[in-house]
């Protein structure tokens, strides 16, 4: 909602049908299609500094973005989510189809309750497209405090491919169908030094739709740009300067 997500995957050469993040650890899976693929996530509220600037922020296993999740197409996956946040959560599987699943969509008030603090649950779906997606928060704005990550869905060993058309060359495909196999994800990411409540404070005190933003994540990492005043102040537009009456809106314009 507040973060503008932007996703380039690096390595894979097909087309993927939806984005996801780069962690800094994952969890990988090695089951087969008959057993479900166990992910386990501890959310918890801590001061992060993602851009040198403190605030508190949702970590997940103690990172964010949080862990991606490989797995293989087909595969069953339950990933059991235990929040220790001050506040309720869910979490919705961007892209996922949650085809006979819809209970495992993640979107509070429609197909769940929201989990509460010190409580669990356990999302269970399957993985029946291959390619890259993400999972977030769907409660709130949370999403902006840094709880996101990735999830890569490896393609089954019979899915075909369309390597064969580009190249006719068997080691040039071999290394296409490795890239395939191991995309690396980037996440690129709005920040603000606001939380998500306190931003939403923010926007309903004011009455305005707030769109600004401190710094821009790469894979969980940024830094700040510090315009002096004088120079936002030229950058505000000549139609607002007789309401605003030399103020300004926020201490960045």
């Amino acid at each position: 909602m507040l973060s503008t997500l932007v996703t380039f995957i690096l390595g894979a050469l097909l087309a993927a049908p939806r984005i996801a993040a780069a962690p800094k650890k994952s969890h990988t899976s090695h089951k087969s299609h008959t057993s479900p693929v166990r992910f386990e996530i501890d959310l918890t509220w801590e001061p992060i500094s993602p851009d040198g600037f403190t605030r508190y922020g949702i970590l997940m296993n103690g990172q964010s973005p949080g862990p991606q999740l490989n797995v293989v197409q087909n595969d069953t996956v339950e990933v059991l989510i235990h929040n220790h946040l001050p506040n309720g959560t869910a979490v919705h599987f961007h892209g996922i189809e949650q085809l006979d699943t819809p209970w495992s969509d993640g979107v509070p008030g429609m197909t769940q309750r929201l989990i509460k603090p010190g409580e669990s649950f356990l999302y269970r779906w399957t993985a029946n497209e291959y390619g890259t997606f993400w999972y977030h928060s769907h409660a709130r704005s949370q999403l902006s405090d840094g709880m996101y990550g990735a999830i890569v869905v490896k393609p089954g060993p019979e899915e075909p491919t369309a390597f064969g058309a580009i190249c006719n060359d068997t080691d040039q495909v071999a290394a296409m169908r490795r890239a395939e196999d191991n995309p690396v994800p980037l996440l690129v990411a709005d920040w603000s030094h606001f939380t998500s409540e306190e931003f939403d404070n923010i926007m309903i005190t004011s009455d305005v739709d707030d769109v600004c933003f401190d710094s821009i994540l790469i894979n969980g990492k940024g830094s700040e740009i510090c315009i002096p005043q004088d120079e936002i102040n030229a950058m505000t537009n000549p139609a607002l300067l007789p309401f605003l009456n030399g103020t300004t809106l926020t201490a960045k314009g």
